[in-house]
């Protein structure tokens, strides 16, 4: 699911009131700090993926917060996390995992709710997206009669999904994937849905044989 936020869950979780970005940006530095020895700023700002300046400012502000201590060794600055900042990052940790774990069942309801729609009269599916969406559909679809005949995802070609290759989009045609009939694609996204219900209606594919988890 990512190493904090996946990117699904990513999208329900910034309209929680328990989760801020901040809190995750702490979170991921407290966390990087913690996992690697004598780690300095420009190695932070590299593994958060973040300006030099923006970790600056985040250190100054967990410093004053005796989150962290500097420590100053061969003519370089590095960095520790105190007994508090131990314990900041750990009510943390829990924080993200209970409101992920709540936007988990959430979305699995809603997928499970979708997808039972179809029950009895289009079991055979495709599904069209390979990312954290998908494979929480994957689960839902484990428990239940209906059966996963392939994945497409341009992306992600090549590799493999719970044991299925990867398909590029290309592959699909129309009720077939690889010669294996299919009944339903289901667009296995919340975030790019729009835009990959326009590249299947560019490539031609009837959209009566697709269905949106939204």
């Amino acid at each position: 699911m990512g190493q904090y936020l996946g990117r699904s869950f990513g999208e329900h979780l910034g309209d929680d009131p328990r989760v801020t970005g901040r809190d995750n940006q702490i979170l991921r530095l407290l966390t990087s700090i913690e996992s690697r020895p004598a780690p300095t700023q420009r190695m932070l700002a590299g593994q958060l993926q973040v300006a030099l300046g923006t970790t600056n400012n985040l250190i100054r502000s967990l410093v004053d917060r005796k989150l962290i201590r500097r420590l100053h060794q061969d003519g370089r600055t590095h960095y520790s996390l105190t007994e508090r900042g131990v314990g900041e990052k750990r009510r943390l940790m829990e924080q993200h995992l209970h409101v992920t774990l709540d936007h988990y069942i959430d979305i699995r309801e809603k997928i499970a709710s979708a997808l039972e729609r179809l029950k009895g009269e289009r079991d055979k599916l495709v599904f069209y997206g390979a990312g954290d969406v998908a494979q929480i559909a994957y689960v839902v679809v484990a428990n239940s009669t209906m059966e996963l005949v392939g994945v497409v995802d341009d992306q992600r070609a090549g590799e493999r999904f719970f044991g299925h290759p990867i398909r590029s989009l290309s592959a699909l045609e129309e009720g077939r994937l690889d010669a294996r009939p299919f009944d339903v694609l289901v667009i296995a996204s919340f975030r790019h849905a729009r835009q990959m219900t326009e590249k299947l209606v560019r490539q031609g594919f009837c959209l009566s044989r697709a269905v949106s988890l939204l």
